[in-house]
């Protein structure tokens, strides 16, 4: 039984989220930002309250393949000026006497949403496809020094619940390429529309499917996904070749017996960081900043352990200071 897909596809504003949802099979959008008026898809742009959009919610039209709610972070606005109208106080700190009452109250609404949308799912066979916007939030893990990312513009708890949740998460950004100009570079976009299918440090991401880490923002980039199962890349155990004895003539002499070869030295692998590696040193030369004062930089700022060389970095690391260079070189310019 087809059990449908649990989709979150989130990213900067105008990169063409709710167009990319639309193309899933037979939708239906739940538009609480009246954005999908213009798309030639069945829509409901007249959802107001919280009420309305569980009515809406529990009276589909015939048909629908996907539901498609427009934007979960819209949707939790509605859903704490309903916790505050039920309460009847004008802020969630009043809610319980404060403490965060209020918010958990939000988090258990949010949760039952989720709950009757996995029902909707399981029991319909529909895809649910929840679209929202980025925002970029200071992370503080346990093994390093903060830094900033990308992830879904909701509340903290509510974020949590939904990395949980779905299937596949698309972090959907436009592309960048490091431009020259004059004696300094730059990060620019490019233009091209692109998603992300895996975590790390500067965005959340996610796929149950075998996808590659950077795709075209394009719905065929993962039609694949409505047809295949969620799992893991299978893996192909690599057996040594078995090669059969000789059979000997009866009438030869047995051989002499010869010196093995000696063992060739096994190829070099090339390493994958390479590209990420050239791109900050080229950004650092047309800039003229020395290699080793980024290094120094970033070990201050708690980022890699001292003595750490910029070819012995990996690649979430690498990602990180390329994204965030034109920050990285302000900051060192001004005494950081």
């Amino acid at each position: 039984m087809n059990r449908g897909i649990k989709a979150i596809i989130y990213g900067v504003p105008g990169v063409g989220k709710t167009t990319f949802a639309a193309q899933f099979p037979s939708p239906y959008i739940l538009d609480l930002e009246r954005g999908a008026e213009r798309y030639d898809v069945p829509h409901n742009s007249d959802i107001e309250t919280f009420s309305e959009f569980r009515q809406v919610l529990a009276t589909l039209p015939p048909g629908t393949g996907t539901v498609i709610i427009d934007t979960f972070d819209e949707l939790e606005k509605m859903i704490v000026q309903h916790v505050m109208n039920r309460e009847n106080v004008d802020s969630l700190n009043k809610i319980g006497g404060g403490y965060g009452r209020g918010w958990l109250a939000v988090y258990e609404q949010f949760g039952q949403v989720i709950s009757d949308l996995d029902r909707i799912r399981i029991k319909q066979g529909m895809n649910i496809v929840l679209v929202g916007h980025s925002t970029i939030k200071h992370f503080e893990p346990a093994d390093s020094a903060g830094y900033d990312r990308y992830t879904f513009a909701c509340y903290e708890k509510n974020n949590d619940m939904l990395r949980r949740w779905s299937d596949i998460t698309l972090f959907a950004r436009f592309d960048s390429i490091v431009v020259e100009d004059g004696q300094n570079a730059k990060v620019k976009s490019n233009g091209k529309r692109v998603a992300y299918t895996v975590s790390n440090p500067c965005w959340d991401a996610k796929s149950r499917w075998k996808l590659p880490e950077k795709i075209p923002f394009e719905f065929s980039a993962i039609a694949s996904i409505l047809t295949e199962p969620a799992k893991k890349a299978p893996e192909t155990p690599v057996s040594a070749p078995v090669t059969p004895p000789p059979t000997a003539e009866p009438s030869a002499p047995a051989p002499a017996p010869e010196t093995p070869p000696a063992a060739p030295e096994p190829p070099k692998t090339a390493n994958p960081n390479t590209e990420l590696v050239e791109n900050i040193r080229k950004l650092c030369n047309v800039s003229h900043l020395d290699e080793a004062t980024l290094m120094q930089y970033i070990t201050k700022r708690g980022v890699v352990p001292a003595g750490m060389q910029l070819d012995n970095l990996a690649a979430p690391v690498l990602k990180r200071i390329e994204n965030g260079f034109n920050a990285i070189y302000k900051n060192i310019k001004n005494g950081y």
